[in-house]
């Protein structure tokens, strides 16, 4: 609930409930993999437009950061706002 976008998303879905289904020959890991850089490309392009954010000078790629399994959730927290 309250979560911006939800009415647009809901919408979007019962609308292609209407849609005529089409045979893909993608395979799963394919789909995933093309979902996963579409939603990276999409989260890049927003991202972007952020670029007076301080992370943005730090960090101008997004999903480029790996932390080490290693440290805690709490050690990650600091690492970041440093």
């Amino acid at each position: 609930m309250n979560i911006r976008g939800n009415k647009r998303a809901d919408a979007a879905a019962k609308l292609a409930f209407y849609l005529p289904i089409t045979n893909m020959k993608l395979l799963g890991h394919e789909l995933i993999s093309r979902v996963s850089k579409f939603c990276l490309d999409e989260w890049q392009d927003i991202w972007n437009c952020c670029q007076e954010n301080k992370l943005h000078s730090v960090y101008s790629t997004v999903g480029s950061i790996t932390h080490s399994r290693n440290i805690s959730c709490h050690d990650t927290m600091l690492i970041n706002r440093l």
